[in-house]
């Protein structure tokens, strides 16, 4: 399996399985739940290291184990992002979710060299070593207070500010309930309270669908053109540096509420359906870096408007079931983005297909932004109306 499969894979397992970590909340503190998380993760990379005669079985368990583990730490650091920063957690969300595209650009040609020169298993061991570092955070992780308030760290200042009124009576339309994660009806209550949540996790599920079909089967997309493995891999590289950029441009974007949800979501959807079509038509080595740029900037402003965005269309009561669904949603969507372009390969015999369906997926996308932006609008015009009276 190569690098730009295993950790979409990895992701995946862990989100589809965050419910364990949410289960896990009630009985361990966040600091060993992280903790737990880091020596999953570490174990599953260790095996598949040193295991020898890996068969597809003992892949795909080894896998789940880091999978849930690298969703445990996940669960961890949303929320206590969440509690610690307020209103500040959209930008401070994206500045950790800018580890990822780094990852992406760094990761692939390090595990090529350590793999060309060492051989697989010793390159895996290295990534396990890396991996293990999440134990040490971990440990430094606070432990929140599992009974806080369900009141947000949300300066009155910040609150006057924001030019959209809607989520500002989010906490004020919900009812105040402790969300126990063994009760069905607090998982259905939350789009019923939160109607924004239901577009919400629709994107995150598009947009993870996206990058799956995009990490994983743009190299072999170039190998298959003819281009050399050594090279093709930096495609991935270009594509994880967009990334960087997309998370910056996002950084910019929260200083005005009111374009987050048209420029971060539309105008990326929009972008991603025209370059995928420029792939289709133009398709030498050059193109497919340009592609893979824009496609990595604007999955990545998709992606950290839709993770960020949460504390805005949730209250906190409901705030860590939301976090579970939309990791549920995401690890359902990176499942289906590696299967159903797969699929289509395997049944057509060409890249070309699948990333037609891809563009198809934005376009449904930018039609799922554009109603939510719309039913936005119209909310917060009426409830500005409400008030003037």
């Amino acid at each position: 399996m190569h690098l730009w499969s295993i950790f979409p894979c990895l992701g995946c397992r862990g989100s589809v399985l965050a419910p364990f970590a949410r289960w896990a909340d009630v009985l361990l503190s966040p600091r060993w739940l992280a903790v737990l998380g880091g020596v999953l993760s570490t174990i599953g990379f260790m095996c598949r290291a040193f295991v020898p005669n890996n068969t597809i079985l003992r892949e795909l368990v080894f896998s789940s184990i880091s999978g849930l583990g690298f969703g445990m730490v996940d669960y961890v650091t949303i929320i206590d992002l969440e509690q610690a920063f307020g209103d500040a957690f959209p930008s401070v969300c994206t500045l950790n979710m800018l580890t990822s595209p780094i990852g992406i650009a760094v990761l692939p040609p390090l595990f090529g060299y350590l793999v060309r020169n060492y051989g697989q298993r010793k390159g895996i061991f290295v990534l396990g070593l890396l991996t293990s570092t999440m134990i040490i955070s971990g440990v430094f992780t606070p432990d929140g207070d599992k009974s806080s308030s369900t009141a947000r760290n949300v300066s009155p200042e910040a609150a006057e500010g924001r030019s959209d009124e809607t989520h500002q009576l989010v906490e004020q339309n919900c009812e105040k309930t402790t969300q126990s994660p063994g009760k069905f009806d607090n998982w259905l209550s939350l789009s019923k309270c939160h109607p924004s949540f239901v577009f919400l996790t629709l994107l995150l599920g598009l947009n993870y669908y996206e990058y799956a079909g995009w990490s994983i089967y743009l190299v072999p997309y170039g190998e298959a053109l003819g281009v050399d493995s050594s090279t093709a891999v930096w495609l991935s590289t270009v594509g994880g540096l967009a990334g960087i950029i997309g998370k910056v441009c996002a950084l910019l974007l929260y200083r005005w509420d009111h374009l987050v949800l048209p420029v971060g979501l539309v105008i990326p959807a929009i972008l991603l359906a025209i370059t995928y079509g420029v792939s289709l038509v133009w398709d030498d080595f050059g193109v497919l870096a340009i592609v893979a740029f824009q496609s990595g900037l604007s999955l990545s402003v998709w992606a950290s408007v839709c993770g960020s965005w949460l504390p805005r269309v949730v209250c906190q009561s409901h705030f860590k079931n939301a976090v579970t669904v939309s990791f549920v949603i995401s690890g359902l969507g990176t499942l289906l983005g590696g299967f159903i372009p797969g699929g289509v390969i395997d049944i057509t015999g060409s890249y070309r297909p699948a990333f037609a369906s891809l563009a198809a997926v934005s376009l449904v996308g930018a039609v799922i932004s554009i109603i939510w932006c719309l039913i936005e609008r119209t909310t917060a015009k009426q409830t500005g109306q409400q008030r003037s009276r």
